[in-house]
């Protein structure tokens, strides 16, 4: 089952392109590139399915593809995988089949929780499927490859930079608190 919703691209007059989902009216966002127009939707696709997720509403099964196709993130995509194969079944069969605890089968269905490729396998499974794992190509609709996209203004790339940047300064902070010099914690033996 291959999670992806068809993305409308519109120029509009003052420059930039507004994208919306047929399948999702509520999803919409835009770029001043059709590069920043795209990395957008995926992102607001992603959030928008986790919403829906996280406060229990219908998810749409996406329409027929034409044209530009967008996916969500693979932790929104695995919770949705996970949630469709379920479909009615009461989760606490999933964690019967699974050997585990009603809450470690819930998680599988969370979009914020990372589930790995062994326990979807497991699922899989459990229900009488098997895990098919494919890679796309990293293209926009004009071509463009994955570097292209990953320098678009406020790409992932760039997220993900400033996110490495805090979490140094964090482990920075950390190590100096046990340097020589330093007072240990209240109630700590030194």
């Amino acid at each position: 089952m291959k999670i992806t919703y068809q993305a409308l691209l519109d120029p509009q007059p003052d420059g930039g392109f507004t994208v919306t989902f047929p399948d999702l009216p509520d999803a919409i966002t835009e770029g001043e590139s059709e590069a920043e127009a795209l990395f957008n939707a995926a992102e607001v696709l992603t959030l928008t399915l986790e919403g829906r997720m996280d406060e229990g509403e219908a998810i749409p099964k996406p329409g027929k593809h034409r044209g530009i196709c967008v996916s969500p993130s693979p932790a929104c995509q695995a919770a949705l995988l996970v949630r469709r194969t379920r479909a009615e079944r009461p989760l606490s069969d999933l964690a019967r089949a699974l050997e585990t605890s009603w809450a470690a089968a819930q998680r599988l269905e969370d979009p914020h929780h990372a589930t790995t490729v062994r326990q979807l396998d497991r699922v899989a499974a459990a229900y009488g499927k098997r895990l098919v794992l494919s890679f796309a190509p990293a293209t926009d609709s004009a071509g463009r490859g994955a570097e292209t996209l990953a320098r678009a203004p406020g790409s992932r790339a760039h997220s993900n930079a400033a996110r490495s940047d805090v979490r140094t300064a964090r482990t920075a902070s950390r190590s100096m608190a046990g340097r020589p010099g330093r007072k240990p914690p209240s109630g700590s033996r030194s």
